[in-house]
């Protein structure tokens, strides 16, 4: 499709159902959380494809913070 420049059809292929087995989807305080529930026990490092609230210091440190909380489990 993409040789093809149909793009905007691109993303008609993929439902929601699929998009949520793939991705974290949910906003950048979500995603801690998200992480630590697909992922918990698997990975030591994360990476995202989505900018960051830079504009905002405190909600980033925030978010942040939230990937090194320690959970019952992580102990």
């Amino acid at each position: 499709m993409s040789r093809e420049g149909r793009w905007s059809e691109m993303g008609e292929q993929i439902d929601d159902t699929l998009l949520h087995e793939i991705a974290l989807v949910g906003s950048p305080e979500d995603m801690p959380r998200l992480c630590r529930e697909r992922y918990a026990g698997r990975l030591d490092r994360v990476s995202s494809y989505y900018p960051w609230p830079g504009d905002d210091p405190d909600r980033l440190r925030e978010i942040l913070a939230g990937f090194a909380e320690e959970t019952e489990e992580d102990r």
